[in-house]
């Protein structure tokens, strides 16, 4: 990866960082806010809600108690009037007070009489038989003097009823108390749908005695309690719900009034936050864009021409060539260290040419398949060519007169670093023969796999011809002393005759036995003073 690829990756890795962390913010407060806020809208949904249903509890506990403390009503449960039943139970009561129910009860708990009206129907129906359950002597239903008028929400198997019990007194609400009073009316769909329509609410209720309750009715179940009767939660991306527990007379948990409420504000904050984070996003482009820039004019591209300036010198080898260095920054700085590395790596390059050139040993290197890489003049004279050049275009095979001894000295060169000593007969460039000796090593890279061969020739030539003149005259002479024939030891000679004893005992003449045991042959000759002994007469003319 190069250093501007490396640049773009972390200007971006920083600024899609900086946007993540900008929507964590954001989400973590704004949008935390906006939900805090719909829910609080929420829970005054619900507030509204039971407010509305208490009202009419209230509504109908009012009428229950006008209907109770009323002297018809009063001799009513006492005498069982049918008058009172034809004039006060018909249908237009039902009608006009919304009631679905109402029983009298005397003192004893005895029904005196019960009616059941469907309103939407505008019919009389049964009294159902789960409501009788509740009649009970021990019924909180069932009112006695002092008691005030009992409202709240009975359970019943044919749906949840609103219920106003209160007792049976006189029109100046004195008693004794005769008996009980119970209206009731149930909250239908219709009864939740004009109270939403009253209070222009999403509104619904979910019984909570029964199993099957909504999946978010379960959730918030838990947290409905007498002591938190109102809560709220995410339904789902656009809604929230709020919920108020609803109790029955008995004090269990009867009813969720749930209301739904759209979250405004959380989709207006998401809204604007995607737009802030798509502002801040075309921001941290544009900037990420001009900081580039000036990167790629101030730093990048300096530095991309120095870093090509140095791979070109590196690959030319030509170190007296210069890198830019123009300014007063760092860059600057370290385009004028590496002039003066360049400087020294001339200075330093020269004096390797020189004793490499003027080095009185032939110096190479050369590759496996052959090519001569770099040699002195002191090699291409020793081989015989006219100068460097020549001799780089030959092939070190060429140079060997058998090819065994290449691939002897490359296995060598296979199993250790370096060879020192090596003689080698070598074939100059007009056909004639030297001996040199060789001194090289092997150049490898990384992987053990040979780069080159570098190394050091030394012509012997003259040493080896005297080598071999050397041992042609030691062959020479060790066959002469091998024909020489010595005497050696005492002789025994006659002190007479001068006769010597030979080996056998025979006494012989001194020249049969030097002549013998030497390659000495005699010539015969006379003295001058045998010569005046014997022949005095030839050796007076000589006086």
């Amino acid at each position: 990866m190069t250093l501007r690829q490396k640049t773009i990756v972390i200007i971006a890795l920083m600024f899609v960082s900086l946007v993540l962390v900008l929507y964590a913010i954001l989400r973590t407060t704004l949008i935390r806010e906006f939900n805090r806020h719909d829910a609080a809208q929420a829970r005054r949904g619900a507030q509204q809600a039971l407010a509305m249903l208490e009202a009419d509890l209230s509504n109908l506990g009012a009428v229950a108690e006008d209907w109770a403390t009323w002297d018809d009503t009063y001799a009513f449960v006492q005498d069982a009037n049918p008058a009172y039943v034809q004039s006060n139970l018909v249908a237009g009561t039902f009608t006009t007070l919304r009631l679905n129910l109402m029983v009298f009860l005397d003192a004893s708990g005895r029904i005196v009489e019960a009616r059941a009206f469907d309103l939407a129907n505008a019919e009389e129906a049964p009294v159902p038989a789960s409501l009788l359950s509740h009649l009970g002597a021990d019924s909180p239903l069932m009112r006695r003097d002092g008691d005030d008028v009992l409202t709240g929400v009975l359970m019943l198997p044919e749906g949840p009823v609103l219920v106003a019990s209160g007792p049976i007194l006189t029109s100046m609400r004195e008693g004794p108390a005769r008996g009980t009073l119970l209206m009731g009316r149930y909250l239908t769909e219709g009864e939740m749908q004009g109270m939403a329509q009253r209070a222009l609410l999403a509104l619904s209720a979910v019984r909570l005695d029964e199993s099957g309750a909504p999946a978010d009715v379960e959730r918030v179940r838990a947290v409905l309690s007498s002591q938190t009767p109102i809560a709220a939660q995410v339904v789902d991306e656009e809604h929230m719900a709020g919920y108020a527990l609803v109790q029955d007379i008995y004090g269990a948990p009867a009813l969720a009034l749930r209301v739904e409420t759209p979250r405004d504000s959380y989709t207006q904050g998401l809204i604007a936050t995607r737009y802030l984070l798509a502002g801040v996003a075309a921001l941290v482009l544009l900037f990420g864009a001009v900081i580039l820039a000036l990167l790629q004019r101030s730093v990048l591209a300096p530095l991309a021409r120095l870093s090509a300036a140095v791979s070109t010198i590196g690959a030319s080898g030509d170190f007296a060539r210069r890198v830019e260095a123009k300014g007063q920054d760092e860059l600057a700085a370290v385009g004028q260290a590496v002039n003066r590395m360049l400087e020294a790596l001339e200075a330093a390059h020269r004096r390797y040419r020189d004793l490499f050139d003027r080095v009185p040993v032939g110096l190479y290197r050369t590759r496996p398949d052959g090519a001569v890489i770099d040699a002195n003049p002191a090699l291409a004279h020793m081989l015989g060519y006219p100068d460097v050049e020549s001799l780089l275009q030959v092939s070190v095979t060429s140079v060997h007169t058998t090819p065994e001894q290449r691939e002897r000295e490359h296995a060598l060169l296979e199993q250790q670093e370096a060879i020192h000593g090596m003689e080698l007969q070598l074939r100059r460039a007009d056909g004639s023969s030297i001996w040199a000796q060789d001194h090289v090593r092997a150049v490898r890279d990384a992987d053990g796999n040979v780069q080159h061969y570098e190394g050091s020739l030394v012509d012997i030539t003259q040493r080896k011809e005297a080598e071999e003149e050397r041992e042609r005259l030691i062959g020479e002479l060790q066959k002469a002393l091998s024909e020489v024939k010595t005497l050696s030891g005492l002789l025994p000679i006659c002190a007479s005759c001068k006769r010597i004893r030979d080996d056998q005992g025979y006494w012989r003449q001194v020249e049969e036995y030097v002549r013998d045991h030497t390659q000495a042959e005699f010539t015969h000759s006379i003295c001058p003073d045998c010569m005046k002994r014997l022949y005095p007469e030839f050796s007076q003319g000589d006086e």
